[in-house]
């Protein structure tokens, strides 16, 4: 390098080096020696700059900062929730880190040491990171960044996590595997690489590894898994039960393989909603194992991750700046007996039993471990095969199901199309998940007493109407009749109200529609209808089914919903047909 060039790049810096050999800069090469001592005053000059006088020189240390990391900051941005982060280069890999992080204040470190030779005042990091948060605040784009799956330019895109950049492109044409774009996903700690995917896979390999009890349990079972995939939907809770020994942790740690895989591949719950939030944040798929039972505010906070509502969480505890996280994430969780109690999370699960495992069935957790990572790239390509089939089917299946939807009605629309592209009737996996959707209803009001009490007052009435006073004086003999008046019985009609307002949803599965706070000038009503009834027949015979309903309650049966279709599961045959790849005609029940 001539001397010309030197200097024009010290200047560059903002350093000034006076050169008193020579009145005029030449551009003839430096010498060895005065190379060197060029190089010494340069040191010099970064050391004298970096270390200041009671931190006169801090700008000038944060301006070396960033000026020794620049040539790898290739972009400053902020997210959807307005958190600063720097597109870097880091080993030869371009990387999404945020610039309040542990690991870009290390990558500044870092690049300060190699280029002065000499570590970096705390305070000087500190002002360089803060002077990048404002440029990508004020002057960097504002880019949604995903967790592992991203729909972006009409295709699904799911992360790898590999350091070379690797994803998979799904289209309704296929599947391929390409380097991501860039902005588009933001690593996670916990993210590991996912393996890569090998043509010619059968999903039917993934019930070699998992325990499902019965044929309706495994097509509910296989779509929520592949749903798992999809993203910007509310995903239904995958409730697992099952007694010691049905494998249910072993199978959460090849669901999290599978689908999102991690360092650690299970949790436990949280005792604090922030502690809860923050694991939701950190993965795209949460499960929660050997769960005992679950808080009102826990059941709370997973609703909102699925819906997507949102949290509002402090920056800093010093100040009262806010992050609004808007949080769409898929869940598990599993225990030996159910455990969702609150109808809100209940109308938001599936609940699948899986079987005790035969002492003949049963292998060494090591040997089976090999088995399933030598499956798992042939069971992600059947996935991504069949994702890629969906995706084509979908828009069809959207149509069709217009005005016939429950719930979870993206989950249910995916679900269809996901079943079709199987090659199995959609009518199927409709059946199976009201099937399923009433059995919780049946379960959240067999332990609940005023809905217990309510279906068994209106079993012999088409229709009630009066204040939630006067509703809780009629319901008070049945409750003492039928010895159901617990601690949580409601002491006046608000309160009664207020229990109804939660159980709407489960108890007009179970036959009963309840309007509430009907205005009228003597106050407000509420009315309650008896969807399953019919009038009185000329032989004077009446309406049996809500009374069928009831009674399916004490004995702890399913009541038969005639508005929903409805699938059984009467022998092991039928038990066996997702696992066999059954056509439609052995599907049904």
């Amino acid at each position: 390098m001539s001397k010309s060039n030197l200097v024009e790049a010290i200047s560059d810096s903002g350093i000034i080096i006076n050169d008193s050999s020579n009145g005029d800069i030449s551009s003839e090469p430096y010498t060895e020696q005065e190379a060197e001592a060029c190089v010494n005053k340069l040191l010099e000059a970064l050391k004298s700059a970096v270390s200041g006088v009671k931190g006169g020189l801090d700008k000038a240390s944060a301006d070396l900062v960033i000026a020794c990391a620049k040539g790898d900051i290739l972009d400053l941005f902020t997210d959807q929730y307005k958190v600063a982060h720097a597109e870097v280069l880091i080993n030869g890999q371009v990387e999404l880190v945020p610039i309040e992080s542990r690991k870009f204040k290390d990558f500044l470190n870092l690049k300060f040491l190699f280029a002065v030779k000499m570590s970096c005042k705390p305070t000087a990091v500190k002002a360089a990171i803060g002077t990048l948060s404002a440029i990508a605040a004020h002057m960097g784009e504002r880019k949604t960044l995903h967790n592992r799956v991203a729909f972006f330019e009409n295709a699904l895109w799911y992360d790898l996590s590999h350091p070379d950049g690797l994803a998979i492109r799904i289209t309704e044409n296929g599947y391929e595997m390409l380097k991501r774009p860039s902005g588009l996903f933001r690593p996670f700690l916990n993210q590991v690489p996912q393996v890569l995917p090998e043509r010619g896979g059968n999903i039917l390999r993934i019930f070699d590894y998992f325990n499902v009890k019965g044929a309706m349990n495994k097509l509910l079972f296989l779509v929520w898994l592949i749903a798992s995939f999809i993203p910007n939907i509310a995903h239904a809770v995958l409730n697992v039960i099952g007694q010691q020994g049905s494998g249910k942790t072993d199978a959460f740690r090849k669901i999290k393989a599978i689908v999102d895989p991690g360092v650690k591949a299970t949790d436990n719950i949280p005792g604090t909603t922030d502690q809860l939030i923050k694991k939701l944040y950190n993965s795209w798929l949460i499960l929660f194992d050997n769960v005992s039972q679950f808080t009102s505010k826990q059941s709370d906070v997973i609703c909102t991750a699925i819906t997507g509502a949102g949290f509002s969480e402090r920056r800093l505890y010093t100040n009262m700046d806010e992050i609004i996280l808007l949080l769409r994430r898929v869940i598990a969780i599993n225990g030996i007996a159910p455990l969702v109690q609150k109808a809100d999370l209940m109308d938001r699960c599936v609940t699948i039993e899986f079987s005790r495992i035969p002492p003949e069935r049963r292998m060494p957790e090591k040997v089976l471990d090999v088995e399933f990572q030598a499956a798992l790239p042939g069971i992600l390509d059947a996935i991504f095969d069949i994702l890629s089939k969906a995706m084509r089917i979908y828009p069809s299946v959207e149509e069709k199901l217009q005005g016939s939807l429950p719930r979870m009605a993206d989950f249910t629309v995916w679900g269809v199309s996901i079943t079709e592209a199987m090659g199995i009737s959609g009518k199927r996996f409709l059946a199976a998940y009201h099937q399923n959707i009433n059995k919780q209803s049946l379960g959240i009001v067999v332990e609940n007493a005023v809905a217990h009490v309510l279906l068994s007052f209106m079993k012999d009435r088409d229709e009630w109407e009066g204040s939630s006073h006067k509703l809780l004086m009629e319901l008070e003999p049945v409750a003492h009749t039928m010895d159901k008046k617990d601690k949580g019985w409601p002491k006046e009609g608000r309160g009664l109200t207020r229990k109804l307002s939660g159980l709407k949803t489960n108890l007009r599965d179970m036959g009963l529609d309840i309007e509430l706070r009907i205005h009228r000038e003597t106050g407000n009503i509420l009315r309650i209808s008896n969807l399953l009834w019919k009038k009185p027949l000329a032989d004077g015979t009446t309406n049996q089914a809500l009374s069928s309903a009831s009674s399916g309650i004490s004995s702890g049966s399913e009541p038969r919903n005639e508005a929903v279709p409805q699938a059984t599961e009467d022998n092991e045959d039928k038990s066996d047909a997702i696992k066999n790849h059954a056509d439609d005609e052995k599907m049904k029940a």
